[in-house]
This record gives C-alpha cells, sequence and structure tokens, in this order.
C-alpha cells in the first residue's frame, strides 16, 4: 500500500502544472518536476547544485533560518525566464529540506497588464473627447453670441426705423 500511495505521489507531481523543487539545508537542488524544468530551463545536470544558479535564494534562507515559518502566494518577477510565479516554500515537517511551488502567472499578469493598459487608452480617449466637445461648445457658444449680437443691432435699427416713420405721419 505504501509503494503503492508513493507511485501515486510521484505521478500527481509529475503531472502538476505547477513547478515544484526540493531544495536541502544547504540550499541545493535535490529534485524537481517537469513543470518547473520547463519554467526555469532547468535540466537534471543541475540536480545537486545551488538553487541560487537558477534563482535567488532569498526566501528559501527565510524559511530554513525560520525568519518566517513559510511564504505563501508571494508573487516574484523572473525575468531571466520571461515569467511571473506565485511562490510558496515551507520546510517539509521531519525533513531537512525545503519544497518550492511554484504558479506560473505570467498569462494572468500580461492580461492584467494589458486590460490596465486598454483602460488607461481608453480614459485617454474618453478625455480627448469630452475635451473637443468642450471647444466645439465653446465655438458655437461663441458663434452663437455674435449671431445673437447681430441680430440685436440689426433689431434696435428696425426699431428705430419704425418710431422715425411713425413720428414722420
Amino acid at each position: 500500500m505504501r509503494q503503492l500511495a508513493e507511485k501515486k505521489t510521484v505521478q500527481i507531481i509529475d503531472n502538476s502544472p505547477n513547478g515544484i523543487v526540493m531544495v536541502d539545508a544547504e540550499f541545493n537542488i535535490v529534485s524537481f518536476n517537469p513543470a518547473f524544468a520547463r519554467m526555469f530551463s532547468a535540466t537534471n545536470k543541475l540536480i545537486g547544485r545551488p538553487i541560487s544558479i537558477l534563482m535567488d535564494p532569498e526566501d528559501f534562507e527565510k524559511v530554513a533560518a525560520e525568519v518566517v515559518p513559510r511564504i505563501n502566494g508571494k508573487v516574484v518577477a523572473f525575468n531571466q525566464y520571461n515569467l511571473i510565479a506565485s511562490e510558496s516554500i515551507y520546510r517539509l515537517d521531519g525533513e531537512n529540506v525545503m519544497i518550492g511551488i511554484f504558479v506560473n502567472m505570467t498569462k494572468s499578469k500580461e492580461e492584467e497588464d494589458r486590460i490596465a493598459r486598454m483602460r488607461a487608452e481608453t480614459l485617454a480617449s474618453a478625455e480627448s473627447v469630452i475635451g473637443k466637445q468642450m471647444r466645439m461648445a465653446q465655438e458655437i457658444a461663441s458663434i452663437l453670441g455674435e449671431t445673437t449680437s447681430e441680430t440685436r443691432v440689426l433689431l434696435r435699427k428696425l426699431t428705430q426705423l419704425a418710431q422715425d416713420v411713425e413720428e414722420n405721419k
């Protein structure tokens, strides 16, 4: 039963879409799953090598030194891999190893950035349209003011002519 459970556990880890890495007390890579390999361009040659080859080991060091008991869902940009990931790191109970789990958030972060750019562009367009409408309203008001003034002058002349005609009768 134990062998069957271990075999299933290995299958689950190997088929997980999340990158999983195991690091020993000296911060050397013990093992990793295929998703981690894809995310960090890792090969089996890295087993036994320091995690610092792939990333800044600071978060692993904090967990190892018990500065924090674990790191849960910290969003980290791994620019050299064009990767944005949610990082969770914890010490494995009863073992002298740490587990790092990395959930690829690159697409969702890119989508958020794209939406933010669209919002900014839409707001800029709206401000531009409102500005044009304000200028048009001012021009229309100016034209209306001019024609109203001209109409007033014309009406005064007509009124004066009518008064002159009445006086001459």
